[in-house]
């Protein structure tokens, strides 16, 4: 079984939040996805997502062992535009 991990993923703006329990090997890209159908974010709407404990990016495709997230930290999802 994959180890779980707690933690509160926070849009940028502050007007949602939600605390995850994912798993420690899910990829940043898979909990994005969950966000997103979790708050019903536009899809024309791209998201980087920086840990607020040590302010860093996470890369989409890392999981969030790579990314040595901890229980408790809060990711922060910022939107970006994407231009097609």
């Amino acid at each position: 079984t994959s180890q779980m991990i707690s933690i509160e993923v926070q849009h940028a703006d502050r007007t949602r939040r939600a605390r995850l329990t994912i798993p420690y090997d899910m990829k940043v890209s898979q909990m994005v996805k969950v966000c997103r159908k979790r708050w019903s974010l536009p899809f024309s709407v791209d998201f980087q997502v920086a840990n607020s404990r040590t302010g860093t990016l996470l890369l989409a495709q890392d999981t969030l062992r790579d990314n040595r997230i901890q229980n408790g930290d809060i990711l922060v999802l910022q939107p970006f535009a994407v231009h097609g």
